[in-house]
């Protein structure tokens, strides 16, 4: 299956495209300096790959289009970041090495061209992927998503299957704190899978990353096997509106309190509004992920499973995916049951807290700390005794069929990509 990223090709010579790890090194060899020009996560696994060849040394700094903005990174590994033409004094037996996104790939050799820079090599986007994985740890199945959809389920079944390796934490967020560390690959390595037995086939389960196909095919390569957990998008839009009202990183949903001060049903509304038709989440509109882990990934190393009928019938679905993993099924007959989501904030001032709360414990995912120790959880569990309640109300008829009319024609483009249909499942 040809890839989106074939179809952006620039058209860059040939020659100057490295494909091979050793014909970079053997560029590099030849100059006395180096300048990496482009994206920031591609500079660095360039950077820490020329670390473990040895040849580091030789970088002089990083460069972008133009100045620094201000409150933006002004070093990568003790080097200046300066704009391409603040090295102009550097040009004699200087190589700029191009590590951009394919698509990219024109705009930056002709800024290079108009900077008059006529030592330069191109890292090919195989390469980058290539470089990547190897800096990586292995992974060799990924659950992406989606929230709400039974994946915290799946993680603590599947965690009882000898042969799988499953993080410590359940949820890494890798992706969102991947760019804040030099050493991103290795903290991940070691804060969440330090623990691997010889033959274990090694997992990850995290919803936040079913926006994060491309990611996760630099990171873990082409061979990986995605499973997408998918559950009525009305019932998981309903479900998700109250995580977001226990813990946001985002003031906007904090802001929903303001007018009413405290928990009120009503909100959905706003929610609907502001977020699933304003276009800011619209993460249950499966079919535009689930398309992008198909393109990178193919639809044979892509599994589709519906919250609902794993739920009803466990013990099928469950051997499905352990065989689709590649391992021998342990039977379940039911799945454990977590995460059930029925605790919202109790009003503005509480929603602040706990929005707070939440921005910390994503903060610490990439710190090199352990996870929470038991004062800590102890502590959190009182917090949240002040500034939670239970919740049971179910939607309003009024924001179910909105919801409905919004969702149908995404569940018609799901069920062609299924093969099948859903009705008497969703609708």
């Amino acid at each position: 299956m040809e890839l989106v990223y074939c179809k952006l090709r620039s058209k860059v010579e040939e020659k100057m495209i490295v494909k091979k790890s050793e014909e970079l090194i053997a560029n590099i060899s030849r100059y006395d300096k180096v300048v990496v020009f482009g994206m920031e996560n591609i500079a660095k696994t360039v950077y820490r790959y020329l670390q473990k060849e040895n040849v580091a040394d030789k970088v002089i700094g990083f460069a972008v289009y133009n100045k620094v903005r201000r409150g933006k990174k002004k070093t990568i590994f003790k080097k200046k970041i300066k704009a391409l033409k603040e090295y102009n004094k550097e040009k004699e037996n200087l190589l700029v090495v191009v590590a951009v996104a394919p698509g990219n790939q024109d705009k930056a050799l002709a800024f290079l061209k108009e900077q008059e820079y006529k030592e330069y090599v191109v890292i090919d986007y195989d390469l980058y992927c290539q470089l990547s994985k190897e800096e990586h740890v292995h992974i060799d199945f990924l659950c992406a998503g989606f929230t709400k959809c039974g994946t915290t389920s799946l993680h603590y079944a599947l965690i009882k299957n000898k042969q799988i390796a499953l993080p410590k934490g359940k949820e890494t967020k890798y992706f969102l704190w991947r760019g804040k560390y030099e050493d991103s690959p290795t903290r991940f390595r070691e804060k969440f899978y330090n623990e691997i037995k010889e033959n274990q086939t090694v997992g990850l389960i995290d919803p936040s990353f079913h926006e994060n196909a491309k990611e996760a095919y630099e990171c873990f390569g082409k061979d990986l096997k995605v499973i997408l957990m998918m559950r009525n998008p009305v019932d998981a839009t309903y479900s998700n509106f109250k995580m977001r009202m226990r813990r946001t990183k985002h003031k906007s949903y904090v802001d929903y309190y303001k007018d009413t001060k405290v928990f009120n049903v009503e909100m959905f509304g706003k929610y609907i509004d502001h977020a699933v038709i304003g276009g800011k989440d619209e993460r249950y509109r499966y079919t535009d992920c689930v398309e992008e882990y198909i393109n990178y990934f193919g639809r044979e190393n892509v599994k589709l499973v519906i919250f609902e009928e794993i739920i009803s019938d466990t013990k099928r679905i469950m051997k499905e995916i352990q065989e689709f993993i590649g391992v021998t099924p342990k039977v379940y007959t039911k799945l454990p049951h977590s995460n059930s989501g029925k605790e919202v904030s109790k009003n503005y001032r509480c929603a602040k807290i706990n929005r707070n709360l939440h921005r910390l414990r994503i903060s610490l995912k990439g710190k090199n700390l352990p996870t929470l120790c038991k004062w800590e959880r102890n502590l959190e569990k009182k917090i949240f005794k002040k500034t939670m309640m239970e919740f049971h109300e179910g939607m309003l008829p009024k924001h179910r069929e909105v919801l409905e009319n919004f969702y149908r024609e995404d569940i018609k483009r799901l069920e062609h990509i299924l093969g099948r249909s859903l009705e008497g499942i969703w609708y």
